[in-house]
C-alpha cells in the first residue's frame, strides 16, 4: 500500500473507501456501493474571470428568488480540471501518449485515471461511439451568492496603433475592438463535487485536479483567475440535497455588497449537516480552512469531524516515486477493469456471414454500455 494511500484510509476511515473482499470475482473499480465523497469547495476568483455563452459580451446569470445571480455551468470547471489531472499524468508519464482530449480513437486510450474518474469515450475513428466510461465525478453549476451588478464589471479592448495609443499615423481614432464582460476577483462560488464508489486513489486524482486555476472564456491576457478552497469532505451513503442553487437561496447577508467568508462555510456546513441521510455519515472539516471562530460555531454538533489532513501536502510534499506509486495501484486496477468490462475482440473471420453476426454483437454491446459523450 502507498503512503498516500495509507494516510488517507487513516483519515477518513476504510468505511469511506470501495474495497475488495475475500472471495470477490470482479475487479473493484466494477463495484456499486452506497459509498460517497462529497467534495464541498469555495470557488475565490482571484483574477478577471469570463463566463459566457453565445453572447460574447455577457455574463451567464439566473434569477433566484428576484436576484439577478452569475452562474458557472458545471461543464466550465470540469473541462479544465479535466485538462489539468491530464497535464499531471502527462508529467509523471503515466498517460498513453496518443491520447488527445476529445479525440480518442481507442479503447486503449481509455485506460487512464483521468478518463476513469470523470468519464470519456471514443470519438474517432470505426470504434466511435462504441466504448464509453460513464463519469465517477459528478459536478453541478454553481451560483454567485451576490447580485451580478456588485460583482461584475464591462472592459473595452482597444486596439493600439505602432505609437502606443489608439491614434494611427492618420490621425484617426481606432474603434474598439470589443467588450468584455468579466467577473471581479474576490467573488465566492459554492460548489459541491460528488465522487461515486470512491477509492483512494481515485480522491487522490479529484485534488490533482482541481489544482487547475485557470478558468472560463480565455483572451490573450488571462491566466490564473480561480482558487479552489476544499473546506471539507462528506464521507456519505448518498449525499443531502444541497447545492450551490440552494446555498446561493437561502445563505442571508444583510451586507450583499461584500460575503463574510467565515459565515459563509459555517452557513454550507450547518446546511449539510442538517439535511444528510444517514446518522452515521460524517464531514470532515479540513483544518487548513477552518478558523478558530468557525470551530467554535460546531461545537457540540454532531457528525463533523476537525480534519488535520493538508490536501496541498498530499501533492507537494510528496516525491515523484510516491506519487508515481499510489498511479501505478490505480493502473492496476484500471486494468483489471477494463480485462472485464472490454475482453479482447475475437479475430474476425473472412466468412461474410461471420462477420455480419460480429457487427450485430457490436451494436447490441454498445446499446448496453453507458453513455457520456465529452463536449
Amino acid at each position: 500500500m502507498s503512503e498516500i494511500k495509507e494516510k488517507l484510509v487513516e483519515e477518513f476511515g476504510e468505511n469511506a473507501f470501495i474495497s475488495k473482499e475475500k472471495g470477490d470475482i470482479n475487479p473493484l473499480l466494477m463495484k456499486n456501493e452506497a459509498k460517497k465523497l462529497v467534495f464541498v469547495l469555495i470557488r475565490e476568483t482571484i483574477g478577471p474571470f469570463i463566463v459566457r455563452s453565445d453572447v460574447p459580451e455577457e455574463t451567464i446569470t439566473t434569477n433566484i428568488q428576484g436576484r439577478n445571480v452569475v452562474e458557472v455551468p458545471a461543464r466550465k470547471f470540469k473541462s479544465r480540471e479535466k485538462m489539468a489531472g491530464i497535464r499531471f499524468l502527462r508529467l509523471l508519464k503515466v498517460m498513453p501518449e496518443s491520447y488527445i482530449y476529445n479525440e480518442v480513437n481507442n479503447r486503449n486510450e481509455l485506460k487512464n485515471p483521468t478518463s476513469i474518474l470523470m468519464g470519456d469515450t471514443i470519438v474517432k475513428g470505426n470504434d466511435a461511439g462504441k466504448s464509453m466510461i460513464p463519469s465517477r465525478l459528478i459536478y453541478s453549476h454553481s451560483y454567485s451568492i451576490r447580485d451580478k451588478y456588485q460583482i461584475t464589471e464591462v472592459l473595452q479592448h482597444n486596439q493600439l496603433g505602432d505609437n502606443g495609443t489608439t491614434i494611427d499615423s492618420e490621425g484617426k481614432n481606432k474603434t474598439g475592438l470589443f467588450l468584455t464582460e468579466y467577473v471581479k476577483p474576490g467573488v465566492f462560488f459554492p460548489s459541491f463535487l460528488v465522487l461515486q464508489n470512491p477509492t483512494p486513489e481515485l480522491f487522490f486524482h479529484t485534488v490533482v485536479s482541481l489544482k487547475a486555476s485557470s478558468y472560463g472564456a480565455q483572451t490573450a491576457i488571462t491566466g490564473s483567475n480561480i482558487k479552489n478552497h476544499i473546506i471539507g469532505i462528506l464521507s456519505c451513503k448518498n449525499e443531502p440535497p444541497v447545492t450551490s442553487y440552494t446555498i446561493s437561496r437561502d445563505f442571508k447577508n444583510e451586507d450583499r455588497s461584500r460575503i463574510d467568508r467565515d459565515k459563509l462555510i459555517t452557513f454550507i456546513v450547518k446546511e449539510i449537516l442538517k439535511n444528510k441521510t444517514h446518522e452515521e455519515d460524517t464531514f470532515f472539516l479540513l483544518n487548513s480552512e477552518a478558523t478558530n471562530r468557525m470551530i467554535n460555531e460546531f461545537k457540540g454538533i454532531g457528525g463533523i469531524k476537525v480534519s488535520t489532513l493538508d490536501i496541498n501536502s498530499l501533492i507537494f510534499n510528496k516525491s515523484v516515486d510516491q506519487i508515481r506509486q499510489i498511479y501505478a495501484e490505480l493502473n492496476q486496477e484500471i486494468d483489471e477493469f477494463f480485462s472485464k468490462i472490454f475482453p479482447k475482440t475475437k479475430p474476425r473471420r473472412e466468412n461474410s456471414q461471420s462477420v455480419i453476426q460480429e457487427s450485430i454483437d457490436d451494436e447490441d454491446q454498445a446499446e448496453n454500455e453507458t453513455d457520456e459523450r465529452e463536449n
